[in-house]
């Protein structure tokens, strides 16, 4: 058929994992709890008179859930399908892919079906669970229908974009970073055109006209109205919600096809022009593990790298300095571990290999490494430092040839948040509460997801570029390992973390925020992208795969501050005040639970377990907190929760570094 053999097999083999029906349960009862802790919020705090309490009780739950599921759906379509792809080209299986007599449709379609069919399967099952909030009344079963189907052609879309873009890039990282760039400045479009930031009338049509015949979460909001939205001048089409659902499917089938037909071209431009620079971390990784394997210690002499005995001992000279690796094996019997004399010729062999394979001159104690320019016309030397780790993430290529593209589109988001928080300054209307204050929450969520990529990544692609084993059999320590791609997240993501800063700054140079409230800003935004990448970091030791190591990290993200937010947003609709929290206080509990099993699955223990309750509940302490303008209770509460979350997976990471990242057991 069209969609071919890759996606029937996911069909085939899915329903015989134990997560494809729990995953499904546990939806169906998050969204049954949602209802449930709602209209107890509602019989706590007023009594139901009438039919007409129940269908306004009706209403306004379905305007809720319809906008969170719609975002959940968005989030985890294109997350998946990006991620699918991206670990075929990391684990270097799509090339075998590509040499099999599939054919691009098969192959695209194919991939981008299997990746969405969870999420698909989670709307059908949602489907029953909206349909009981028609017994309340105030909601129809079109409204029901429209909202799915909405929902429906945005996962499609979304999914497309992840898919088509994974295709096109050529790491994990770049795949993934890009698609969140894209869903931010898509949606911020329509949050734009939908406030009238570009005026009340664009070529004649509406601005809220054009914001829900091209955002989805507008097309959701419209959908789930009492009233069926129309607009005159659309004909035939009536709605600006079935110009979305055509825009939609239209941009899918554009995207797929761009991805069908050029997608050997793109692969094939990858392996030609970024091998090189593809072999160079993990070349750098070898000569790391062929040293560490010697108990050698690399250095940095005569621009060249070189390897000292740390025992002291001498290293016997070739009889010949020849550039064939078998003479030199022959002619060094003897180079390799202390302790094994004449029987090390293993250990050479396998470090002259090594350094041979990556492009070496060995002489003596000296290996000598020399790399090709980029235009390959001369030679320069790449210097390996004592922690290849951090030397591999600083210096080398390792996250791709583009990212240049990421950082730009970034600067452009950036450009944009300044250019608005200066022109509601200059009117004097900037407030936390109105558009301002949601385009600093949109940016800042933003760079915090786009660090937690960034540390992630960096894990997964060890582990399915199959360099993470090789690192864990030499002698690097568990906080040169940690603390190395810490760093390296940071590095990589360094404009994500200072321009959120630089914004915090310029917010109280014009007089948006007290000196006060800027400190308190800046050392929560640290704290949590602390937090962001020691998640991504722990998330990427303890999962094997690309797709549940991705998933989990950027879930519990997006859980934390939007699933707390969106409790909040409950509660305040339901009851009016914050003192009735008692019920959604439990269904935070619930969701540390689920966190709590999502992170200590490897190794738990009593800081994570802590770490995993506190988060949900201080973040929904610090939430309502800002609410009622108490910016210290939003300081502590951030600081201390997500401080102590960080330290909890840290500690661990580095005390039993064997137990996280698989190599033993708790038992053992």
């Amino acid at each position: 058929m069209l969609v071919g053999p890759i996606f029937w097999r996911e069909v085939a083999v899915a329903p015989r994992r134990p997560r494809f029906f729990w995953v499904r349960s546990l939806y169906g009862l998050a969204l049954v709890l949602l209802m449930s802790t709602a209209w107890l919020v509602l019989t706590g705090n007023q009594v139901v008179r009438d039919l007409g309490d129940l269908a306004r009780f009706g209403a306004l739950l379905f305007q809720l859930l319809a906008p969170l599921q719609l975002a959940v759906a968005c989030f985890f379509s294109a997350l998946f399908s990006a991620s699918s792809v991206a670990q075929e080209k990391d684990r270097k299986t799509l090339d075998l892919l590509l040499m099999t007599r599939l054919s691009n449709v098969e192959l695209v379609l194919g991939k981008l079906c299997a990746s969405l069919l969870h999420i698909l399967v989670l709307l059908a099952a949602s489907v029953p669970l909206f349909a009981l909030i028609t017994l309340f009344g105030g909601v129809s079963l079109g409204q029901v229908w429209r909202v799915m189907i909405v929902t429906a052609a945005s996962v499609l879309l979304c999914g497309t974009v992840g898919s088509t873009v994974a295709f096109w890039r050529e790491k994990t990282f770049q795949a993934l970073a890009v698609t969140a760039l894209i869903l931010v400045v898509w949606l911020g479009l329509g949050e734009a055109l939908a406030r009238g930031l570009f005026g009340s009338q664009i070529a004649g049509w509406s601005s809220l006209t054009l914001a829900r015949a091209i955002s989805p979460w507008q097309a959701v909001l419209a959908a789930a109205q009492t009233f069926f939205v129309d607009e005159p001048g659309l004909g035939w089409i009536e709605s600006p919600i079935w110009v979305f659902v055509l825009v939609a499917l239209g941009a899918s089938v554009v995207l797929n096809l761009v991805a069908i037909g050029l997608v050997r071209r793109w692969t094939q431009a990858v392996d030609t022009k970024t091998r090189e620079w593809e072999e160079e971390g993990a070349a750098s990784q070898e000569v790391a593990f062929a040293a560490r394997m010697g108990q050698s210690n690399p250095a940095i002499t005569g621009g060249g790298v070189r390897t000292e005995q740390r025992t002291g001992g001498s290293v016997p000279t070739p009889a010949a300095s020849s550039s064939n690796p078998v003479d030199l094996i022959e002619a060094s019997p003897q180079i390799g571990v202390p302790g094994h004399a004449g029987a090390s010729a293993e250990a050479a062999s396998t470090a002259l290999s090594v350094a041979a394979l990556a492009g070496g001159q060995i002489s003596g104690r000296r290996h000598w490494r020399w790399w090709p320019r980029r235009g390959g016309s001369s030679s320069r030397i790449r210097h390996v430092w004592n922690n290849p780790v951090i030397w591999r993430e600083i210096c080398t290529r390792a996250y791709g040839r583009r990212t240049l593209l990421i950082r730009a589109v970034y600067y452009i988001i950036f450009a944009c948040t300044v250019w608005l928080i200066h022109s509601l300054a200059s009117m004097g209307s900037l407030s936390a509460e109105g558009v301002g204050g949601l385009a600093l929450v949109a940016f800042f969520f933003l760079s915090l997801v786009l660090v937690n990529i960034q540390a992630v990544s960096s894990l997964i692609a060890e582990r399915d570029g199959r360099t993470l084993d090789l690192l864990l059999v030499t002698d690097l320590t568990p906080k040169e390992f940690v603390y190395g791609k810490l760093g390296g997240t940071f590095y990589n993501a360094k404009e994500m973390v200072l321009f959120p800063l630089a914004l915090c700054w310029y917010l109280w140079f014009v007089g948006g925020i007290t000196l006060l409230q800027f400190i308190y800003l800046v050392v929560g935004l640290i704290v949590l992208f602390q937090f962001v990448a020691m998640l991504g970091i722990h998330v990427g030791m303890i999962y094997a795969t690309t797709r549940g190591a991705i998933a989990t990290s950027l879930g519990t993200v997006f859980f934390l501050f939007v699933g707390v937010a969106t409790c909040i947003r409950m509660m305040i609709a339901f009851s009016g005040r914050f003192e009735a929290q008692l019920p959604f206080l439990g269904l935070i509990i619930f969701g540390g639970a689920a966190l709590y099993l999502a992170l200590g699955v490897r190794n738990p223990s009593t800081a994570i377990g802590l770490a995993s309750f506190a988060c949900p509940l201080l973040t929904f302490y610090a939430i309502t907190s800002f609410f009622l303008h108490q910016p210290h209770l939003v300081f502590v509460a951030i600081v201390g929760a997500y401080g102590f979350a960080t330290l909890a997976m840290l500690i661990p990471a580095i005390d039993e570094f064997d137990v996280v990242t698989g190599r033993t057991t708790v038992e053992e």
